[in-house]
Order: structure tokens, then C-alpha cells, then sequence
């Protein structure tokens, strides 16, 4: 007997057909066959819910509850859903088991440091079992020493030395039983943005730092970031990290979300310059000009950068490309490589001079 090989669409629909139903209060439509299909769809979920790095599983990124909110995203095609949390982490959606130590967030209190009159400059977002709010600034002087207060200012004949000044936002263990972490944030000598996390009787070079404005400490051991930074991101990042010793470490996510309605305005240089999106094999699946409306939905967070495109420190070196999924105004799903080393496009929410 003669076996013919499976052809690509009965591959495609045994894999689907293979997939495990999602738990899900609402039915999410059917993906295209073999290619990305935008879903879009809110939902809650009647069982617990895994977030994992792979469409197939491997390492989990974060868990919901059962009733948790999601957001439904796309389908590769192959049977499997990319799914955002409440707070915009995204995986590739597995039924779980439990939902300990889940990552969505209690009612939490918040500590503020505030421009008068001004938008906050930090927030804290804590589990006030586990935490108090403090409010103290404080400098350091060129030895390092201590002083409450704001800096003195210099002579006006003079130029005014440079303190490092902090303030001392919150006290608070990141779960129950844990260690209590005084957590000290500073705008930096040019706004870059950081918050110290110094274990309580520990010596201030103990402490961890992480760079933000915006801090969830929900209870469950992690700290979340929602950090939209021009001068170090390409695009808005929603993080989630993991405390490892004077180190922080981020759990990794197979995509940032962005979900952000924009419009292109041509190349910075050229204005009349096309903007091409394609698949995954690199065809074109569509082409716009300026001042046509998209919708910014992921930015690659695994994008392998290539060494050509690296530049600066070479062990922390800055990607000049960024790999993103577009949603055209009919529809069209497509990616976008930015290489913002030449003429790059100019484009809504993003950032052009990060780094």
C-alpha cells in the first residue's frame, strides 16, 4: 500500500483539532489556516488559565484565576491563542491546574511622589498588609553621606554641584513571610527613573535597582513595571520581574503589548516613503502611505538582533531595529521591521531616539 504524505492543511487541522479547549466564558472565532488572524476579544475565564513563552507551553509568563480578565489577541493558525492578561503581559494560553501565586492584582493602596500642581512622578502600588507608605527625601552628598532634605543650591556665580536625591517612598515585603524591602526612588542625573530595593538591615549596596515610574507590588513575591520611556525603549513596556538576590530578572513574555491606534507620517527624511508590512516568510501582505491609520498591537520581545545592528556598550548594548505586528485600518495583519539606524518611519507612540 501506497501512503501519500499528509498534505499542510490536514497537518493544520490535526494540530487544531489536537489543541485543548480554552477555558473561556465567551467562543473566540476561528483562526485562519497556517497564518496570524487578528481576534481582538475580552473575555473571562471559568477555570484557571496559564501564560506560556511557547505556543506549545514551556515556561510560564503569568497565571489568571478563574473570573480573571483576558484579552484574546491572535491566532497563529495552528490551533493556538495569544492571550493578554489584565495588565497587558501576553502568552500563548494553556488550561492550568491552580492558580497560586497568580498574577492578578488585589485591591491595592498607592504611594505618590508629586510635582505641586504636577503629574506624579512616581507610583507605587503595594499590598497594604504587607506594606506602609513613607514620605522623606534625602541626598547624598560627593562621600556618599547621608543628609535629610533637599540639596543646598549652589552660588550663582557658580555652577551647582550634583547630589544624588532620593525619596524614600515605601516600606514593604513583596509576600507574605517575606523579607521587608525599603524602597528609595530617584529621577536620576538626566530623568532616568529608578527606584532602590534595599533589604531592611542591609547596607545600601545591597540594594536592587529598577528602572520605572510605574510600580505594582500585588503580594505574590514579583514587581510589575508599566514603563513607556523614550530615552530606553523603542515603545511602551509592561513588565513583570522576578527579585534575585541584588538583582532583578525579567520574566520573560514571547511579546510586549502595545494596542495603540497610530498613524504613519512617512519616513523622518523622506515623507512620501511607502510603509511595507509582510508575513513571516517575508512576502508583502500589504502597503501604506502617509497619513494612513494602524494599530501598533506587539513589538517582538524575543527579536534576535543581529550584531550589525548593536551598538554602544557591548555587554549592554542597544538594538537599533525592533521587530512590531501591525493591524491595518482593513484589517490586515503584518509585521514591521524598524531599523531606525537609516530613514525610519515616523510613527505614533514610538520612540526614535531611544537609547
Amino acid at each position: 500500500m501506497i501512503r501519500k504524505p499528509l498534505t499542510l492543511a490536514l497537518i493544520l487541522a490535526a494540530t487544531t483539532a489536537a489543541a485543548a479547549p480554552l477555558p473561556l466564558a465567551d467562543n473566540l472565532p476561528a483562526g485562519k489556516d497556517g497564518a496570524l488572524s487578528y481576534i481582538g476579544k475580552e473575555s473571562k475565564t471559568t477555570a484557571p488559565l496559564a501564560l506560556t513563552l511557547k505556543p506549545e507551553g514551556g515556561a510560564t509568563v503569568a497565571t489568571i484565576p478563574q473570573g480573571g480578565k483576558v484579552t484574546a489577541l491572535i491566532s497563529d493558525g495552528k490551533g493556538h491563542t495569544l492571550v493578554a492578561n489584565h495588565f497587558g503581559l501576553t502568552g500563548w494560553a494553556q488550561p492550568a491546574t491552580a492558580a497560586d501565586d497568580n498574577d492578578d492584582f488585589p485591591a491595592l493602596e498607592k504611594s505618590e511622589l508629586r510635582e505641586k500642581g504636577g503629574d506624579p512622578i512616581f507610583n507605587l502600588r503595594y499590598l497594604p498588609t504587607l506594606g506602609k507608605a513613607t514620605q522623606e527625601t534625602y541626598y547624598l552628598d560627593d562621600n556618599g553621606k547621608q543628609h535629610q532634605g533637599t540639596p543646598p543650591e549652589g552660588k550663582p556665580e557658580e555652577a551647582s554641584p550634583y547630589y544624588e536625591v532620593y525619596d524614600h517612598l515605601l516600606d514593604t515585603a513583596l509576600k507574605a513571610g517575606g523579607a521587608t524591602y525599603r524602597i528609595d526612588c530617584s529621577t536620576g542625573m538626566s530623568d532616568d527613573f529608578y527606584c532602590l530595593f534595599q533589604p531592611a538591615g542591609a547596607a545600601r549596596d545591597d540594594a536592587a535597582t529598577l528602572s520605572g515610574r510605574d510600580y505594582y507590588l500585588p503580594g505574590n513575591g514579583y514587581v510589575y513595571t508599566d514603563y513607556d520611556d523614550s530615552g530606553s525603549s523603542y515603545y511602551r513596556k509592561r513588565q513583570k520581574w522576578a527579585l534575585d538576590g541584588k538583582t532583578f530578572k525579567e520574566v520573560a513574555q514571547p511579546y510586549y503589548y502595545l494596542g495603540l491606534d497610530s498613524t504613519y507620517h512617512g519616513n523622518y527624511e523622506n515623507k512620501d516613503a511607502p510603509l511595507t508590512l509582510t508575513d513571516d516568510s517575508g512576502k508583502k501582505v500589504a502597503t501604506l502611505k502617509a497619513g494612513d491609520k494602524l494599530t501598533l498591537l506587539l513589538a517582538d520581545a524575543g527579536y534576535d538582533c543581529p550584531a550589525n545592528a548593536r551598538i554602544g556598550n557591548e555587554n549592554d548594548p542597544i538594538c537599533t531595529e525592533a521587530r512590531l505586528l501591525i493591524k491595518t485600518a482593513d484589517g490586515t495583519l503584518g509585521w514591521l521591521l524598524l531599523d531606525y539606524s537609516k530613514d525610519a518611519p515616523s510613527i505614533d507612540g514610538l520612540h526614535p531616539l531611544a537609547g
